[in-house]
């Protein structure tokens, strides 16, 4: 939808960007255009879910991942699932967009993939070295100088097999029994600096648990924080409406931040 370039919040965002302080968080949907050994674009969630099940002969019903990926992982044996699963989201080739990135100075980027598609993307022409962090990985300080910016896949990443990968239920209540380092820093990053989300809802459940986290006010506190925007092709009006009760009101196209970026 067409938003207000001249808003309060988006001069903010572009002051955020002049001044390298802007936060990059991508989900699955980022990574649309990208091109697998395959000649494929990377799985979303559902699509990995039924692929999985076809590899173990198996009839899809829609379980969910987490359901299927437990039980592929038992039948197939996590050696041969690891192996499927770089040969899906390894050695990406970059849509051109992605490469429009690497042109901009960010605090920061997070990001839920698994996939190596932000190394690909930092391996030729950018403005900042890539950091690339696999959690659980202890803290790091950002780079001051901003010549270099930390990548931090907070559930995993095949190009670091050695890391555990957040698919299953119980992996993904661990990120929350324990403490995760890098999903408080993100929080943390979200009380000052401007966050651009790029294809998710924001429905990751240790998302919302160090969200609650940080959440509380006392009564007459106002919102001190800066506002964050969804980067998606279209938002249903209640997706608006749970962004908007998250602090961020502000879905909008990929081209309308990137093209008003770009001319400031």
């Amino acid at each position: 939808m067409p938003i207000d370039t001249t808003s309060p919040e988006f001069m903010l965002l572009l002051r955020q960007f002049a001044r390298g302080q802007t936060v990059l968080f991508a989900g699955a949907g980022f990574s649309l255009g990208a091109r697998n050994a395959r000649g494929s674009e990377p799985p979303d969630a559902e699509a990995l879910a039924a692929q999985l099940a076809a590899e173990c002969g198996w009839e899809y019903n829609g379980e969910g991942l987490p359901v299927v990926y437990e039980q592929a992982e038992l039948h197939l044996g996590r050696q041969a699932l690891r192996a499927l699963l770089a040969s899906l989201y390894g050695d990406l080739t970059p849509a051109s967009w992605h490469r429009l990135v690497a042109e901009i100075y960010w605090h920061r980027i997070y990001t839920t993939n698994i996939d190596d598609l932000f190394e690909q993307t930092y391996s030729s022409s950018s403005c900042q070295r890539l950091r690339s962090i696999v959690c659980p990985s202890p803290h790091r300080e950002a780079d001051p100088w901003l010549k270099e910016v930390q990548c931090i896949h907070l559930h995993g990443a095949v190009h670091d097999l050695t890391k555990p990968l957040t698919f299953t239920l119980s992996s993904l209540a661990k990120q929350t029994a324990s403490a995760n380092v890098w999903y408080q820093q993100f929080i943390e990053d979200m009380q000052s600096k401007s966050v651009v989300f790029v294809g998710t809802r924001l429905a990751e459940a240790p998302f919302y648990h160090y969200v609650a986290l940080r959440a509380h006010r006392e009564a007459g506190t106002p919102e001190v924080r800066a506002k964050a925007f969804v980067v998606a092709p279209q938002t249903s009006t209640i997706l608006k409406r749970s962004f908007a009760d998250q602090g961020v009101p502000h879905p909008v196209s990929w081209t309308q931040v990137w093209a008003t970026r770009l001319v400031v």
